[in-house]
């Protein structure tokens, strides 16, 4: 195996101009000056929830739905997160209030009065191949199925712990389950699974993040301990010691074709198979943490760290801040894209760990994922 570090010839591309309120084309307020607290992408379209409704934009058309009490069955106005399954549902996460579903015509609420939903305080949705949702919810995990509600915890199931930090969806379907401190649960039908120090090649319990490469295998950033690959059998460990990682203090982790990105507190790593490429300040990143990675369907790395996000296009970073493009400030608490390629920003928002909201990006040394577990 070969590792190499960047080549010198990386270099920085900054645009400038002065910000005035004139915007460019490229960067486009849709908050309306409220809160935005979640942004998710399907097919070419943008939901963006605020503590003042929704909003979704058909960026073909440039059409925008909104959507508050006026004209939808929110209790109040504070969406906390907006999800579009893959019938084209539009599923509300109204805080501490349940799920609202809309399905393009006809609304359905659900809460803990007039169904089977174990808690109002929901924090994620998602769906898998078999039109199951899973939610995430602050005492644990439950599966709905379009009629009934099962619940999942440490006291009737498998669940080692309450506390879920996030869950995936595997091209099988297999579900997985990252805990705050007792490892990887996979779910494939009846069939539960724990991983953890204990039992597998995990090197720690507390998983930073979770993806799946083309060849079906797992990788997980643990935290403190470097990045783990694991086949279904094997389980393969990548550190400070035997690799090309630059540092064991890893977080986010994406996957593009055969490249690994992941984030290596002040840098980042790419790991394609072969070779590693590490980029820090040396090479245009800023002298500050980075906490997320997000790319894009043209292979665009997009990196968003305490102050600044940056684009890499092929050798070449290109800063976003404040002082180069019209963003209201540097603190971006979230990034998504569409399919039209584009990049989008949650400005501000509220960060949540395990069921808890915080006020910053780190608590007790593990990096927080922006609004949603997942």
């Amino acid at each position: 195996m070969k590792f190499k570090k960047l080549k010198s010839s990386l270099t920085v591309i900054t645009i400038l101009f002065s910000i005035t309120l004139t915007y460019s084309q490229d960067w486009i307020n849709y908050s309306s000056f409220k809160t935005i607290t979640s942004i998710s992408a399907y097919d070419n379209n943008l939901l963006v929830s605020t503590n003042g409704g929704a909003v979704s934009i058909d960026l073909d058309k440039d059409k925008k739905t909104y959507f508050n009490r006026a004209n939808a069955k929110f209790h109040w106005n504070y969406i906390r997160h907006s999800y579009a399954d893959k019938d084209k549902n539009l599923w509300f996460i109204n805080l501490f209030s349940g799920l609202v579903k809309y399905n393009g015509s006809k609304w359905t609420t659900y809460n803990t009065t007039n169904s089977g939903i174990p808690d109002n305080n929901v924090y994620d949705i998602k769906d898998d191949l078999d039109g199951n949702y899973w939610l995430i919810y602050k005492d644990g995990l439950c599966k709905f199925d379009g009629n009934n509600w099962i619940v999942y915890n440490s006291s009737n199931s498998l669940l080692p712990e309450n506390k879920i930090v996030s869950v995936e969806v595997d091209k099988l379907g297999t579900i997985w389950v990252s805990t705050r401190n007792s490892g990887v649960v996979s779910i494939k039908g009846s069939k539960w699974t724990i991983y953890n120090t204990s039992n597998s090649g995990l090197p720690g319990n507390t998983i930073m993040s979770m993806a799946e490469d083309n060849s079906g295998n797992m990788w997980f950033s643990v935290m403190n301990q470097g990045i783990v690959k694991f086949d279904g059998t094997n389980w393969t460990l990548f550190n400070s010691s035997n690799s090309g990682l630059p540092n064991n203090n890893v977080g986010d982790i994406e996957i593009s074709g055969n490249e690994k990105w992941v984030i290596c507190n002040y840098e980042v790593a790419m790991f394609d198979d072969i070779n590693w490429e590490v980029y820090s300040y040396h090479s245009g990143l800023p002298n500050s943490r980075q906490y997320q990675i997000e790319i894009t369907s043209n292979g665009d790395i997009w990196v968003l760290g305490e102050k600044e996000l940056y684009r890499f296009q092929k050798t070449k970073w290109k800063e976003y801040s404040v002082t180069n493009n019209p963003l209201h400030g540097n603190k971006i608490f979230d990034i998504d894209y569409g399919a039209d390629n584009k990049i989008w920003l949650s400005e501000y928002g509220d960060y949540k760990f395990a069921g808890q909201t915080v006020s910053s990006k780190k608590k007790n040394g593990i990096l927080l994922k922006p609004l949603h577990a997942g």
